[in-house]
């Protein structure tokens, strides 16, 4: 019984989280390699590039696909955009879903679609495990920083703590 709730909450669920995970999988990459191109520019430009991904992980796509259908627009000019680049935006926006996993010839379709949905939960835990490993490494690089800072020692006097105090007294700031 549980066995059968839980392999049906699951086909449920992949096809959204597959979308969502590659999706938000690309756009780090693409992030990644903008902050590359742009690590020669402002750090805020960086800043907003990787904040901008990390709000893609929180708002899944397929999420906001859907509110986008629900919404009704009034349309001006219905000929100006060809029914062919909705069909491509579909199909892009939905590769792991039911519709893009049918054959068209009809030699065992179920056959696809059980091989897709036994690849998911792989492709789901690869993508865990980098998850974890990249927090992981983040873990320790915080606490190597907060042991550094706990054993430092306060300056009192020398020419770092003078030209600090120099930006203090021009900036008016008091600490």
């Amino acid at each position: 019984m549980m066995e059968r709730y839980l392999t049906s909450a699951w086909s449920a669920v992949a096809p959204g989280l597959g979308n969502h995970l590659w999706q938000s999988t690309l756009v780090a990459l693409i992030a990644g390699l903008l902050t590359l191109a742009l690590r020669k520019h402002h750090a805020r430009a960086r800043y907003w590039l990787w904040l901008a991904a990390s709000l893609k992980f929180l708002a899944p796509f397929s999420r906001l696909v859907e509110l986008g259908r629900r919404l009704t627009w009034t349309r001006h000019s219905a000929e100006s955009v060809s029914p062919g680049f909705y069909f491509a935006i579909d199909q892009i926006g939905q590769p792991f879903s039911q519709s893009a996993v049918r054959v068209s010839s009809t030699t065992n379709p179920p056959i696809v679609s059980s091989s897709l949905t036994h690849f998911l939960p792989l492709v789901a835990i690869l993508w865990l495990c980098g998850f974890l490993a990249v927090v992981l490494v983040w873990t320790v690089r915080w606490l190597r920083i907060s042991s550094a800072m706990k054993s430092s020692i306060l300056l009192h006097d020398g020419r770092e703590v003078q030209a600090l105090r120099r930006v203090e007294r021009v900036g008016g700031l008091r600490s």
